[in-house]
């Protein structure tokens, strides 16, 4: 009896040990699975081609991002029982190579810092076009960032409404040291 026990722990040893080394291979994969491509890096920039990968960003701050096709959000307003999209926070480095994300829903009246980059910091975005957007928040409503700090908004621009109790703005709904460029 001993010796079936010892042999039934070295299998059960062998195969947590297999599959704790297969995790560890393979979620680095997986990870980058989340977008159409790239490592984040500024030479290889992670690619978005999709809503979800859009939304995705908000679990990779301080990596680059290049949009890759014309997104269609039309979809969220149905999410999160219609509050939509949830805004991305952090420190982010994304180009919009003139691709549109259109019909783009977010409902957070209860919230402060409401845009597609709820807040972002010390961030670059550029060429990001908004086509139809809806979005509502508390304070510092703008339809591309809520809050900004220390960032540069380049080329990009927006259509659509936005609602706030107050501080609103077209692109920024509150610019702390940054800078527009067209």
């Amino acid at each position: 009896m001993k010796r079936y026990t010892y042999r039934m722990k070295t299998f059960q040893i062998q195969i947590f040990g297999t599959i704790l080394i297969a995790v560890f291979v393979l979620l680095p994969v997986f990870a980058a699975a989340h977008f159409a491509n790239g490592s984040g890096t500024e030479e290889d920039p992670y690619q978005v081609e999709t809503l979800e990968q859009l939304q995705e960003i908000r679990n990779h701050t301080d990596k680059h991002f290049i949009q890759i096709a014309d997104i269609d959000a039309s979809e969220t307003a149905e999410w999160d029982d219609g509050k939509g999209f949830d805004p991305l926070g952090g420190r982010f480095y994304y180009d919009g190579q003139g691709y549109v994300i259109s019909d783009l829903t977010i409902n957070r009246a209860d919230r402060n810092s409401v845009g597609l980059f709820g807040h972002a910091g010390n961030s670059i975005l550029k060429n990001i076009g908004l086509e139809n957007a809806d979005i509502t928040g508390n304070r510092w409503v703008g339809g591309l960032v809520g809050d900004s700090n220390l960032s540069r908004i380049v080329n990009s621009w927006i259509t659509g409404k936005e609602t706030e109790n107050r501080d609103v703005g077209g692109l920024a709904g509150k610019m702390g040291m940054g800078r527009f460029f067209c």
